[in-house]
């Protein structure tokens, strides 16, 4: 059965893309959650830290607009939810009751 000229077209080559914002922004709070060291960077100099990351001029502008508040209150909820499930497996790998 012969293809249709319509399935044998070339699709046009893809340009080259764009690095997109947020993928770096993304990538660095999630490390930050876990590092308090990093932490405490982005608040004393958000410029310093989205230049050591080569963030986007938007993301590194999104950085320096975080609340501080909420990037501690996130980390601890954080770190709470994850000494529970270290708990959970500690506790189901020895059978501990």
């Amino acid at each position: 059965m012969a293809k249709s000229a319509k399935s044998r077209r070339k699709l046009p080559k893809r340009t080259a893309r764009r690095k997109s914002s947020g993928r770096g922004l993304t990538a660095l709070l999630g490390q930050a959650l876990m590092d308090e060291k990093l932490r405490q960077q982005i608040m004393r100099s958000p410029d310093d830290v989205a230049k050591r990351f080569k963030l986007t001029n938007r993301d590194a502008a999104n950085l320096r607009g975080i609340d501080h508040q909420e990037l501690l209150a996130a980390a601890g909820k954080l770190n709470a939810k994850s000494q529970f499930a270290i708990m959970i497996v500690v506790r189901g790998h020895f059978d501990v009751k």
